[in-house]
């Protein structure tokens, strides 16, 4: 069976949030991201895991760069599709462009890192997205706080370019001790009612 490949657009979005988020570091994490750490089209998983390593050691800062880099991916994920697929979608009702963008999220989960999986679940206005193998959260002490963020700036860039507003809450972490990682989803009042059913993938 072949190792788990780390996807590139995961790598292009680390790099850019942070040289969005922590400018200042840019080039120390240069050498993991844009040097010896690549090989080919891809990262090596010492390289990313030492990334990971050092942005949480960062403090503060980790969860908006993850986060960023969620949104950013996302951002990318959804400019590949053809431009009157995303006009015709952002014309149907709220709760299949829901449905649509969680889809999508499970399906970019596992292009950034093909050892996640993910299952995703919508009703009356509120979702989950389910991960399994999360990369972020690979640590062998349990950390004290989240960190799975990126799943969150995921699913909520995903629905932002669905036109669904959204609120993305981690409620529950692989990386300090649960079972897997989950993120709960609330998408805005005026769609509450629209949004009825189920996605995964």
């Amino acid at each position: 069976m072949a190792d788990p490949r780390i996807g590139r657009i995961l790598v292009a979005g680390l790099h850019q949030a942070i040289e969005e988020e922590l400018p200042a570091r840019t080039d120390f994490y240069e050498h993991w991201l844009a040097g010896n750490g690549l090989r080919g089209k891809t990262i090596g998983m010492a390289p990313m895991l030492a990334v990971l390593s050092f942005l949480r050691a960062e403090g503060q800062p980790y969860d908006r760069v993850v986060d960023r880099a969620g949104r950013l991916v996302a951002q990318w994920y959804v400019d590949r599709v053809p431009t009157w697929r995303r006009t015709v979608a952002r014309r149907l009702p709220v709760a299949i462009r829901a449905r649509l963008a969680l889809r999508g999220v499970n399906r970019l989960i596992r292009e950034t890192y093909s050892g996640s999986s993910s299952r995703s679940r919508l009703a009356r206005g509120r979702g989950s997205v389910t991960v399994t193998a999360s990369l972020f959260c690979d640590v062998r002490t349990p950390s004290t706080s989240p960190l799975c963020r990126f799943y969150a700036g995921v699913a909520r860039g995903l629905l932002d370019a669905y036109g669904v507003s959204s609120v993305a809450v981690v409620e529950q972490c692989r990386g300090v001790g649960d079972a897997r990682c989950t993120v709960a989803l609330a998408l805005g009042r005026r769609h509450a009612s629209d949004d009825e059913g189920s996605a995964s993938e």
